[in-house]
């Protein structure tokens, strides 16, 4: 853990954060499957991606606001990271380019494929962003007797789990409601 962070930073943030984006994934997904014709979804959709990309910033804030001189490269791989998660909002959001020319781009460049190819972006960004940064850190952070290495294990141990069981019940609600339109 980062040891210029108040105690109870170090221990809350990444269980907030695995808070906000589980509920982002369970309304997106659960409201896709329970609700898929109801408009709010979509507001609903964008205010939690948006908390979620507010709460990964979360830990940068410090250098963002720092009135340090010094170029700093990681974050501006942070900042591209941000901003081409908003660019992928515009393409997921508002189905650009199918707005301008409904039909013309049903197979090729609809908004879904622009949107994962922003979202590859971001992660290439924060990926290289997260590499530069742990090059300053020193290699005790990167380690596995690291003191943050037991809460990663179990934070990926619980999103195993959590995605199992959300895929199994939106799928066993799914067949629950063909059943009912069969019968």
């Amino acid at each position: 853990m980062r040891s210029d962070s108040s105690p109870l930073y170090n221990d809350v943030y990444l269980y907030v954060l695995l808070g906000v984006v589980y509920f982002q994934y369970w309304t997106t997904c659960g409201f896709f499957v329970a609700t898929p014709f109801w408009k709010v979804r979509h507001i609903i959709r964008l205010i939690t991606c948006l908390s979620v990309g507010v709460t990964l910033y979360i830990p940068l804030f410090n250098r963002y606001f720092s009135h340090s001189t010094s170029f700093d490269p990681g974050l501006s791989l942070h900042s591209s990271a941000f901003h081409w998660l908003l660019i992928s909002g515009i393409f997921m959001g508002v189905n650009f380019p199918e707005c301008l020319a409904p039909g013309k781009f049903d197979y090729f460049f609809y908004g879904h494929q622009i949107f994962h190819l922003c979202i590859f972006m971001v992660t290439w960004n924060v990926c290289e962003g997260a590499r530069i940064d742990a090059q300053y850190l020193g290699p005790e952070y990167l380690s596995f007797d690291a003191e943050l290495f037991p809460v990663v294990m179990k934070i990926l141990i619980f999103n195993f789990i959590g995605i199992c069981a959300t895929i199994w019940i939106l799928v066993e609600y799914a067949k629950a409601k063909n059943d009912k339109k069969i019968d």
